[in-house]
């Protein structure tokens, strides 16, 4: 440990897929004899275990030594630059800096193997034509005795880990002008709690604007979106014997789409009003429609840090800042530009 702001971390770390996973793939000996059930993907990955010592001076990586290598330099010489990447981000620990490296990783892995699916011509050797895709259902993991062997199901599965959601700024329609302001925040969640939270936060249970009566909003997850619809209403008697009695509804309209690492949505609030609030004369009492629009995004970042972020917030803060019409207004929540 060096004095001050410079201090020296042992990291061990492995390289999972820097190269892409077909380029690993084993070639079919023999065509093997159908079988029913739902179709799989066999993608095996080659582990190369690096071994790296680091000294750091604040956000800069001073020095960045292999003590294991991986048998290619230009594997050592990558891990070296994600991991000067990861110390600049804030994650100087040696835990934390170890779970942004994997999570990086990953993250180029995924980009490897979109960029070949964008380019068959780049896949080699040429892969059987496909198969039907498999009916819908959960993810199918296997893990055998060799740990280079990963075995996952097609169906799209939003997967757990450190998420950063951003909310666009607030239309208010019916010439209401914008409302809440952009803002974005992260949220660690674990695998299989994402759909839990987004059924919660997409009003469920809360209260409706203008909405005394009001159902239970449902969501429909499945082959990558996202639907839900509620709906409310809401009478008041008049105020007297001389004034009529006003009326209001309110619908809410959700829609998106999904995939491992990424959620988009779309909110929409529209609401009717019958009353004499806007004045004039006998018989002019036009229904008013007002409304509120917004946007939300979400993209995985990767593996939950070891130690909580200043701008993670918990569920319920996270349910008050997306989907309440006025925001996060009371949270610290930081603004985009």
């Amino acid at each position: 440990m060096l004095v001050g702001l410079r201090w020296t971390g042992l990291l061990a770390a492995a390289g999972m897929g820097i190269v892409p996973p077909a380029a690993h793939a084993p070639q079919p000996a023999q065509q093997e004899p159908a079988i029913d059930g739902p179709d799989i993907v066999v993608i095996a990955r080659k582990l190369r275990k690096v071994r790296i010592r680091y000294a750091t001076n604040g956000r800069w990586v001073r020095t960045c030594d292999i003590d294991i290598s991986s048998g290619d330099d230009r594997i050592d010489r990558i891990m070296c630059a994600i991991l000067r990447a990861c110390v600049k981000s804030g994650h100087r620990e040696v835990d934390e800096a170890k779970a942004c490296i994997a999570g990086r990783i990953d993250s180029l892995d995924d980009a490897a193997e979109a960029a070949m699916l964008a380019d068959p011509g780049a896949r080699q050797p040429a892969t059987p034509p496909p198969t039907p895709r498999a009916p819908d259902g959960p993810d199918i993991v296997v893990t055998g005795e060799q740990p280079d062997i990963v075995v996952t199901g097609s169906t799209p599965t939003m997967r757990g880990g450190l998420w950063r959601f951003r909310r666009s700024a607030t239309l208010l329609l019916g010439g209401g002008g914008v409302g809440a302001q952009p803002m974005n925040f992260t949220q660690c969640l674990p695998s299989g709690a994402i759909e839990a939270m987004l059924r919660r936060a997409a009003s469920e249970t809360s209260p409706m604007p203008m909405g005394d009566h009001c159902n239970r909003m449902r969501l429909a997850f499945g082959n990558g979106r996202i639907d839900g619809r509620r709906s409310c209403s809401n009478s008041r008697p008049p105020p007297s014997a001389l004034a009529t009695s006003s009326s209001s509804t309110s619908s809410l309209t959700l829609t998106g789409q999904y995939d491992e690492r990424r959620i988009r949505l779309v909110y929409m609030v529209e609401m009717e009003q019958t009353g004499v609030d806007r004045g004039g004369g006998p018989g002019w009492n036009p229904a008013r429609q007002a409304g509120a629009r917004w946007q939300i995004t979400a993209t995985r970042e990767g593996e939950c840090p070891l130690r909580e972020r200043r701008d993670q917030i918990d569920v319920n803060e996270a349910v008050q800042a997306l989907f309440g019409v006025g925001g996060g207004t009371d949270l610290p929540l930081p603004f985009d530009d």
